[in-house]
């Protein structure tokens, strides 16, 4: 579409940005009409915003499109972990990680199909996107037990309370910081790395690959021998180093790092 890396990366911003503003709204409203609801609601969201993204005339519509498409995501992301461990009849470590397991698989597979469709057209990606999470909507309403609001409604109050809460608050602003690093490799790198969408998809494909793998099996083993402070700490360290030595290389050099750093993500 002839846009530049600015407008690019205008996509991932519109659609954050849209997200994180909904996610203090998203937990408020699955207290009043019910985690399911809530759930399927973004689901449609997301399927409706990825078909018309597909549809757009300028990168210009798609960045507003992508706006629609986060607040989509909003809902999905801030109740399905939540139906999840309150279907688990007490087994939430399994919970976690089943939902862990499904991410992973998702962001492997991806990027893979995204750079099979990429290939024909830059639009069938949103395409395939809006028929997957379509599948998605259809198998929540029939599958998903019928949930009502909870005992007591959550304000937005309530959650900005919340950040009163020292390790809230350092929580917060870690997360904030990894994913600069993140979407770095994750928006920017695929627009410096000179690949065809084909072998972008392949690329991260290997990158989703080991971000299930590190997520799923070592991170556990990590944390349960050195405790979740210790192992995030070294990942940021990790993470932070392999970022620097990134910007310093390029071509075959730059891939592999790429590639390399789905295991700090993981």
């Amino acid at each position: 579409m002839g846009a530049s890396h600015f407008m690019v990366e205008l996509l991932f911003t519109s659609y954050l940005l849209v997200m994180a503003a909904a996610m203090f709204i998203s937990g408020a409203l699955a207290t009043r009409i019910g985690s399911k609801n809530t759930l399927v609601i973004g689901l449609g969201l997301v399927a409706i915003f990825a078909g018309l993204c597909g549809f757009a005339p300028s990168v210009e519509a798609l960045a507003l499109l992508r706006g629609g498409w986060g607040l989509g995501n909003a809902l999905f992301t801030a109740t399905a972990l939540a139906i999840i461990v309150g279907s688990s009849a007490g087994r939430t470590a399994g919970a976690i990680t089943l939902f862990e397991a499904s991410l992973g698989l998702g962001i492997a597979t991806g990027p893979l199909i995204g750079g099979f469709l990429g290939s024909q057209s830059w639009r069938f990606p949103f395409f395939g996107t809006a028929l997957l999470t379509t599948i998605g909507f259809v198998l929540a309403i029939v599958a998903i037990p019928e949930s009502g609001g909870a005992d007591r409604d959550q304000s937005i109050a309530d959650v900005l309370k919340a950040f009163r809460h020292t390790g809230v608050r350092t929580n917060a602003v870690v997360g904030l910081l990894y994913s600069v690093g993140f979407f770095a490799v994750l928006a920017y790198a695929p627009l410096v790395l000179g690949l065809s969408a084909t072998n972008l998809g392949l690329t991260f494909f290997a990158w989703g690959t080991l971000v299930a793998i590190f997520s799923i099996v070592v991170a556990p083993g990590l944390t349960a021998r050195f405790g979740a402070v210790a192992t995030l700490f070294g990942d940021l360290v990790g993470f932070a180093v392999l970022l620097a030595a990134m910007s310093l290389v390029s071509g075959p050099a730059l891939v592999a790092g790429v590639i390399i750093s789905g295991t700090f993500c993981g």
